[in-house]
């Protein structure tokens, strides 16, 4: 910056890196004459960055809950069958319980089942409602006034839906509590 009358020039133009980027700062110089119509300096900083490479997660497998909740019956069954074929009283704790691990998992493989899960859900969120987000991104990429007023109806909707259910979770997680 120069001051009134040229008397002196004031260096008063800073680049401010946090602590953790300080080491990959290269270069820093200002540019007194380059023709900006201001009074301060242009600054100039070289950075070295290295970006990571992030890998895409892997689909993770999961028991499929809702067929578990409509199974009970079956899955019982299939795992105290398993269980009652092959008693075994006479070996450690340690056998036992990877016996019982690995009987309850093959009852499961067979009447539940794994699914993939698609989306991260929260507790309060059902089906409708995903479906419900789907359609409403369906229509928030056509450019028309009857995209507007759906997709705002839509919207409106699913905020609604959502938060009623979040608050009834919410007071079904307080009256369990």
């Amino acid at each position: 910056m120069i001051a009134p009358g040229d008397i002196r020039r004031l260096q008063l133009d800073y680049i401010l890196v946090t602590q953790r980027y300080r080491t990959s700062v290269k270069n820093s110089c200002s540019f007194p004459g380059a023709d900006v119509d201001s009074d301060h300096n242009l600054v100039l900083m070289k950075v070295r960055l290295k970006l990571k490479k992030m890998d895409k997660a892997k689909p993770i497998l999961k028991w499929d809950r809702e067929k578990l909740k409509n199974n009970t019956k079956e899955y019982a069954l299939a795992t105290n069958t398993e269980l009652t074929d092959n008693i075994q009283t006479n070996f450690g704790v340690e056998s036992r319980w990877n016996r019982l691990k690995s009987e309850m998992t093959k009852g499961a493989e067979s009447t539940v089942g794994k699914v993939k899960r698609k989306r991260a859900k929260k507790p309060w969120v059902t089906d409708g409602m995903l479906e419900k987000m789907d359609e409403r991104r369906k229509w928030k990429n056509v450019n028309t006034d009857e995209r507007k007023s759906n997709y705002r109806k839509l919207n409106n909707e699913l905020r609604r839906e959502t938060d009623k259910a979040r608050e009834d979770w919410l007071e079904e997680e307080c009256k369990e509590i």
